[in-house]
């Protein structure tokens, strides 16, 4: 733009559209809406740093969503670019791809339409949910099969004990408990 002054550079014929600089600080505007802030002052790059309806979506090389925020939703997206509806559904966060993830953490509640592996080993398992490496006695599972197909528990420590608890249409034959 032509338009300066000590503190702003505006694109000409747009005044609502202009950088402008502060002590320690860039903001880039468009239509009054700050895009882009940089303070130096705290150390913070803030995107939609007026809280507007204004998704952000990072890409990667070949023009695909990697990252999507929906600013009206309040959710994100990670290899997709619709993330969920968090008021519809709940969740705040949708991910399509493989996720690895490692160290101590919480999960309240998911949604995962293939296996997980909950294990300290790198492996593949071959069943639903797979949880291993636990030290600890009194876990307690829930497992809700299907009404006409049932549901199948196992437990196996090491090769000299195991115990199957089944019910419905998929019971075990096996069922000790």
């Amino acid at each position: 733009g032509t338009g300066t002054d000590e503190k702003k550079i505006i694109h000409s014929g747009d005044e609502d559209t202009f950088l402008l600089f502060d002590n320690n600080k860039v903001n880039l505007v468009a239509g009054n809406k700050s895009a882009i802030k940089y303070d130096a002052s705290d150390g913070k790059i803030r995107i939609n740093n007026t809280n507007a309806d204004v998704d952000f979506q990072v890409m990667d090389k070949s023009g695909n969503v990697m990252l999507h925020t929906d600013a009206s939703n309040y959710s994100v997206g990670i290899g997709t670019n619709t993330p969920p509806i968090s008021g519809s559904n709940g969740y705040m966060l949708a991910v399509e791809g493989d996720i690895s993830a490692s160290g101590t953490g919480s999960f309240g509640q998911g949604k995962f339409s293939d296996k997980v592996r909950i294990s300290k080993d790198d492996y593949v398992p071959s069943r639903l949910l797979d949880l291993s490496g636990s030290q600890a006695n009194g876990e307690m599972i829930l497992v809700r099969g299907n009404k006409d197909a049932g549901g199948t528990i196992r437990y196996q420590r090491g090769t000299s004990y195991s115990w199957r608890a089944g019910v419905g249409g998929g019971s075990s034959t096996d069922s000790n408990i």
